[in-house]
């Protein structure tokens, strides 16, 4: 995804992004070729309030998991902050491997999932 130089307008709250991703062996590609590089996904009417610093809208993580990755597959997120891509993974069906060092950022998350989903998180032990 490339970044649109003429948006950055961050007393706007218009901020834009790179994203990069890597796969192990040969890439999965399961989008259309229709698609452009530059995506222009509104901020509005999110799935949660903004508690996040740095939260994305859902589409942002949700775009690049339907293009490189099937339904039933894991997705891996280093650095989950708000929950962005755990919320993304369940609506696409993907199982979301997700880590936050900050555990009030870790209780964001859960708070997020559990109030999209409508279940209760449950702390395994060991995990």
């Amino acid at each position: 995804m490339d970044v649109d130089k003429d948006l950055h307008y961050v007393a706007d709250g218009l901020v834009t992004h790179n994203c990069w991703y890597a796969v192990k062996g040969q890439a999965h590609w399961s989008g259309d070729r229709k698609q452009v590089t530059v995506w222009n996904i509104p901020s509005k009417g999110q799935d949660a309030d903004t508690i996040h610093g740095t939260q994305k809208p859902v589409e942002c993580m949700k775009r690049p998991m339907e293009n490189n990755s099937s339904p039933g597959q894991a997705v891996y997120e280093p650095f989950s902050g708000s929950g962005t891509t755990i919320i993304a993974a369940e609506i696409t069906g993907r199982a979301c491997l997700a880590m936050e060092l900050n555990p009030a950022y870790v209780d964001v998350a859960v708070k997020r999932w559990e109030d999209f989903t409508g279940e209760k998180a449950v702390l395994e032990e060991g995990r």
